[in-house]
């Protein structure tokens, strides 16, 4: 007796839908691709409870007559192509006509749509992949759907949805991403009746940078229009030093549809060059054209994964126009220095640090802002800190403040004070580490490891702390433009960044002011270190699904926080730097794991020099 049977068709729906619907924003994708592949010039959504109550997408396309509106929902009907070389060469968004039937068998469905050939349009209704009523409707020209109860009889699928803010940012982002590649269609997008995204039609992309980014953002790009080997490439670029600590800030499309491919995002480190330092990605809005015949979008449900056929002339070509624009537009420049030079300092104290065979620590000190102005204000220029009698006890139980986390990992009890060791400062190599005498050979110190370590356990304090920290309070308060992302995670956040020593207030629907900042945060770059902060939260609540910030973010924050390799500075500074690293508890590694020091022994340079 044969065991193979052929499935029914509301189970292999469900099967597909299960590849192409991952989560609302899907739906929402879908819906979109379809209203501009049918030449929408306005798209209007709507949606309840992140999308599992109600997902309504309409447009002014050009509809379906009766008879498509009944075939759109068989499985593979699609209008888009017609044969197996059409595959060869796709143009539209959509092409294998799986959208719809899959949406249909997970959700009850209603659609109208009336094509300007007929004077009443249709209405179809489906559940569950179960047909209902058609019947004739008025209504204008174009397409309604709505999808009511999302996963309804797939349970388990809805268990996997994260929060409904996490599902709303995915809405979002999706949104965006269709209406960035197409200026010329207005888009409009409302969360449980909140307008988050009203933006008009314009000939132009740069009111609809403006709108999803800022001025501020906008402000920062350069236009690239590079034509080269087949290839366009057009969009916006950051300026030299306008950087982010991910990837989020880079956008690419191929042929106007949003993709993710290893060959842009190595186009774009190409075209920067050493321009950028590791770990550093620089935002931008990148458009390419080119023959469809020359990529492969059938390679996953979603399209988003594509594959080229001469990857490295996308690459090329994406360097070449970065690096075109970067060299004819006059921007500032970074400063690149490839000399090593030997800064030496004369005349220097005796500094104390503990040695790292050394495992206990002592309390976590509070550090006061120093009374005169530093080139660099992110270090003391005055006497050693002084431990405040408020300083946290870091082994008492977390601060139960709103928008913080529940628990964070406890440090060390701290120990009995061991015999400090004497360092004395030699100089500075490249500005980037600072060589130190030792009684037993040479300490060299990574000045951004050092400081890393230095500002994330003050920052853990804060987070552990009863009390609010001391803030620096800012002569003139600084007002910082918000992208509409961003406040709407602000309001979350507010707790946290009172929490690490911000003094910030709301001042518009997109607009922050900054009245007070952390203590020795550099005050030159406080607008780009609250975005990168901001940014990281965002990940962070993206990735890990809940509204407290993770460990990893705040040593993230902290390394955004601490100054650079390259970063100058004066002898008062690397006094300052050695004495808060040595009051720290874990003084010989970065938040990340890196060394801040290594010690190289005079039994090993005398090997070296072939002494021994």
């Amino acid at each position: 007796m044969s065991i193979i049977r052929v499935l029914p068709e509301n189970v292999s729906n469900q099967i597909a839908a299960g590849e192409v619907i991952e989560r609302p924003a899907s739906v929402v994708k879908e819906l979109i691709e379809n209203a501009l592949d049918a030449g929408a010039t306005r798209v209007r959504v709507l949606i309840e409870k992140a999308g599992t109550r109600l997902i309504h997408v309409s447009d002014n396309g050009r509809g379906m007559d009766p008879d498509d509106a009944l075939l759109c929902f068989e499985p593979h009907g699609t209008s888009k192509i017609h044969d197996v070389n059409d595959l060869r060469a796709i143009a539209s968004y959509g092409f294998r006509g799986e959208a719809i039937p899959s949406i249909a068998s997970i959700a009850r469905v209603t659609l109208k749509t009336r094509n300007a050939d007929f004077d009443n349009g249709t209405q179809v209704s489906i559940a569950g992949g179960k047909m209902g009523a058609v019947a004739p409707t008025g209504l204008p020209v174009g397409t309604d759907f709505q999808i009511r109860d999302l996963f309804f009889n797939v349970p388990a699928r809805l268990k996997f949805l994260k929060s409904d803010a996490t599902e709303e940012r995915h809405i979002y982002d999706c949104v965006m991403n269709m209406a960035l590649p197409n200026p010329k269609v207005a888009f409009e997008l409302f969360f449980d009746n909140r307008n988050v995204i009203h933006s008009p039609a314009s000939e132009s992309l740069l009111p609809r940078l403006q709108f999803f980014f800022g001025k501020s953002f906008a402000h920062e790009m350069l236009a690239v229009d590079y034509h080269g080997d087949g290839l366009a490439v057009s969009g916006w670029i950051a300026r030299h030093g306008v950087t982010r600590h991910t990837r989020a800030g880079q956008r690419f499309f191929v042929n106007g549809r949003a993709i993710e491919s290893y060959a842009t995002f190595q186009g774009v480190k190409e075209g920067y060059g050493s321009l950028v330092e590791k770990g550093c990605y620089p935002p931008c809005v990148l458009f390419i054209s080119c023959d469809p015949a020359s990529l492969d979008v059938n390679v996953h449900p979603a399209k988003r994964e594509i594959r080229f056929r001469k990857e490295y002339d996308v690459i090329r070509c994406l360097s070449d126009g970065i690096r075109n624009t970067l060299q004819t537009i006059d921007s500032p420049a970074v400063a690149v220095n490839t000399n090593v030079s030997l800064r030496t300092l004369m005349n220097v104290g005796t500094l104390n640090v503990r040695p790292a065979v050394e495992k206990q620590a002592a309390p976590m000190p509070h550090f006061e802002v120093p009374k005169e102005a530093s080139p660099h204000p992110t270090l003391p220029t005055d006497a050693p800190a002084q431990t405040s009698p408020h300083a946290p006890d870091i082994s008492s139980e977390v601060a139960s403040a709103p928008g913080m986390p529940e628990s964070l990992p406890e440090m060390p009890p701290p120990a009995s004070t061991v015999p400090p060791l004497a360092l004395d400062v030699l100089g500075i190599l490249s500005d980037t580490y600072i060589l130190a005498k030792f009684e037993d050979g040479l300490v060299v110190i990574d000045q951004h490891a050092a400081h890393e370590r230095v500002l994330f356990e003050r920052i853990m304090a804060r987070a552990l702390a009863k009390d609010l920290p001391p803030v620096q309070k800012l002569l003139f308060p600084v007002p910082i433009e918000l992208s509409r992302m961003e406040s709407v995670l602000m309001k979350r956040y507010i707790p946290f960044f009172e929490r690490v020593g911000f003094d910030v207030a709301e001042i518009g629907t997109h607009s922050v002011m900054l009245s007070g900042i952390p203590e020795n945060l550099k005050q030159d770059a406080v607008d780009a270190q609250f975005h990168a902060l901001l940014e990281l939260l965002m990940e962070d609540d993206s990735r890990m699904g809940r509204n407290a910030p993770s460990i990893d973010t705040l040593a993230r924050a902290a390394c955004k926080a601490a100054v650079k390799a390259h970063d100058k500075l004066s002898l008062p500074e690397v006094q300052s730097l050695i004495q808060q690293m040595g009051e720290c508890q874990h003084p010989f590694s970065c938040p990340h794991g890196r060394p801040t020091l290594i010690h190289i022994s005079l039994k090993e340079l005398e090997k070296r020099f072939s002494r021994a």
